[in-house]
């Protein structure tokens, strides 16, 4: 048998349109908590390291930047952070 003969009783709906109650989640504060949990693992496993040099590796620096206007709350976002890593 062969797919391309069969004649189908239904229609395939296509793709609907994103309807306008659909909300993009585009926010930054996840990426901020996970960025100091693993700042916090690096400095706890090598205190002496050279922080510097390890976030240049990350090459992460124009995300950083680009992100940072997305912060929904700073001082909100600071004490998750704080929370998060027991600081």
């Amino acid at each position: 048998m062969q797919l391309k003969f069969v004649k189908w009783d239904t229609e395939i709906p296509k793709a609907a349109d994103a309807e306008e109650d659909d909300y993009v989640f585009d926010s930054s504060n996840y990426m901020y908590k996970l960025l100091a949990l693993v700042l916090s693992d690096y400095l706890t496993t090598d205190p002496k390291g050279d922080l510097n040099k390890f976030i240049a590796s990350l090459a992460i620096e124009k995300m950083i930047k680009d992100k940072r206007v997305k912060i929904e709350d700073d001082d909100e976002l600071w004490s998750d952070i704080k929370s998060e890593v027991g600081a």
